[in-house]
C-alpha cells in the first residue's frame, strides 16, 4: 500500500483534475463536440469520479455516504446507450464537500 502522502498527493491531483474537466463539460466548447466525444468525455468523468471516491476511501476510511452508490445503473445505461452521457455521479460541490470533510478528518488526527 502506498504511504498516506503520496495516497494524499494522488488525491488532491486527481481532484484538481476532475475539476478542470467538469469546467469543460460546461464549456461552450464542449457543446460543440460530436456525441461520441462527448460520451468519450463523460465516460473519463465517471471513471475519474470512482478513482477519487476510492482513494478518499483509502486515506480516510470508508464514509457512509457513498458517492458511488449510483454507478451500476450509470454502467448499464452506458452499456445500452453507449452515445448518451451518463448522469453526474459527484458534482463540483459534492467534491468541495469531500474536501471539507477530508480537513475536519486531518484536524482530528
Amino acid at each position: 500500500m502506498k504511504d498516506l502522502t503520496k495516497l494524499k498527493q494522488e488525491q488532491s491531483e486527481l481532484k484538481e483534475k476532475l475539476l478542470k474537466l467538469i469546467d469543460f463539460l460546461n464549456s461552450e466548447e464542449y457543446y460543440s463536440l460530436d456525441t461520441q466525444e462527448k460520451s468519450l468525455l463523460a465516460s473519463q468523468r465517471t471513471g475519474m469520479e470512482i478513482y477519487l471516491n476510492s482513494l478518499t476511501q483509502r486515506i480516510y476510511g470508508v464514509n457512509e455516504a457513498n458517492f458511488t452508490g449510483n454507478v451500476l445503473p450509470l454502467i448499464l445505461m452506458s452499456m445500452f446507450n453507449p452515445y448518451s452521457a451518463p448522469m453526474s455521479i459527484i458534482d463540483k460541490d459534492a467534491i468541495k464537500e469531500m474536501e471539507v470533510a477530508n480537513e475536519r478528518g486531518n484536524e482530528e488526527e
